[in-house]
């Protein structure tokens, strides 16, 4: 049976699915566009060696299947990938400051603490944040949240 084949259907707001886990990809969620492949942004790894790839321009490879720079040079030199490079399955699965569910993929570390993507949003108007974000009252806020909020103190 083929990869695409046993993936679950577009359901509406989402955008498709996860070149990596599968997952829905979200209309407004951070995701990465690697040649005709698309991926959470938490999910955009190495093939080889599972290390996060910042962004698709610092990746390489061919396939839709991305490189991180390292692997890719071992690549072309004809090297197998890194020996002490595996990833840890018997870690224990973070679970979510938000919603207190496991994080599986899509993970966003942010003051301390794990979110899912989804969950990592405005505690005002709850659009899905970014990197530019501002505390107040303790409550994490986008930023014209954050001004408004300020100007009504």
């Amino acid at each position: 049976m083929s990869r695409a084949g046993s993936r679950a259907p577009r359901v509406k707001g989402e955008r498709g699915r996860c070149e990596a886990c599968g997952g829905a990809l979200p209309t407004d969620g951070e995701q990465f566009k690697f040649q005709h492949r698309v991926f959470h942004a938490a999910c955009f790894r190495c093939h080889r060696c599972g290390t996060a790839i910042s962004t698709p321009d610092d990746a390489q490879g061919r396939d839709g299947r991305p490189l991180c720079g390292s692997c890719a040079a071992s690549a072309k030199a004809g090297k197998s990938a890194k020996p002490d490079a595996k990833v840890d399955t018997t870690a224990p699965v973070p679970s979510c400051k938000e919603c207190a569910r496991p994080i599986t993929s899509g993970m966003v570390e942010k003051l301390g603490s794990k979110y899912h993507m989804s969950c990592w949003k405005c505690k005002r108007c709850n659009t899905q944040l970014r990197n530019v974000f501002e505390q107040l009252d303790g409550k994490v806020l986008c930023e014209p949240c954050y001004f408004v909020k300020l100007a009504e103190s």
